[in-house]
């Protein structure tokens, strides 16, 4: 004696899909996720492209000697969960304008030595003041800012 239920049609078992056109569909404003092409401001999350994210690690020395805001402790996070998880890591530097302040972060590598967009700690450091003066002055391609 066959107990065999009988096969469903496969039209009953998967529902239809439904399309529906852009213009229905409401505009979201999206976070861009951290990547080596750009990054985004803590702040006022502003994207910032590449070629304004500065990686001067004399610039972070002079911080870290200053014992400038929590960049110490930035630092030393950053090389536990290095440690830990046995990665590479560069500090990285980038001017919000819409802010008015320097964002620094430390940000993974890969075998390659490519920045991957995974930071390292629980979230950037923001530094403003002379420090802010001294970076624009440093690399004022990352901040826009034409010198002649």
């Amino acid at each position: 004696m066959n107990t065999a239920q009988p096969a469903t049609p496969r039209h009953q078992r998967t529902p239809k899909r439904r399309l529906v056109s852009p213009d229905v569909v409401e505009h979201v404003e999206c976070c861009a996720p951290p990547s080596g092409k750009r990054a985004q401001c803590v702040d006022c999350s502003k994207v910032i492209n590449d070629g304004a994210v500065v990686v001067d690690q004399n610039w972070i020395d002079e911080l870290e000697a200053d014992e400038v805001g929590e960049i110490s402790s930035l630092i030393q996070r950053a090389n536990e969960a290095a440690g830990r998880s046995g990665v590479h890591y560069e500090m990285r530097a980038m001017y919000c304008d819409g802010c008015g302040h320097i964002q620094v972060w430390p940000e993974q590598l890969d075998a390659d030595g490519l920045f991957t967009g995974n930071v390292l700690t629980t979230g950037p450091v923001l530094i403003r003041g002379k420090h802010r003066d001294r970076f624009i002055a440093a690399h004022p391609e990352a901040a826009g800012v034409l010198m002649r």
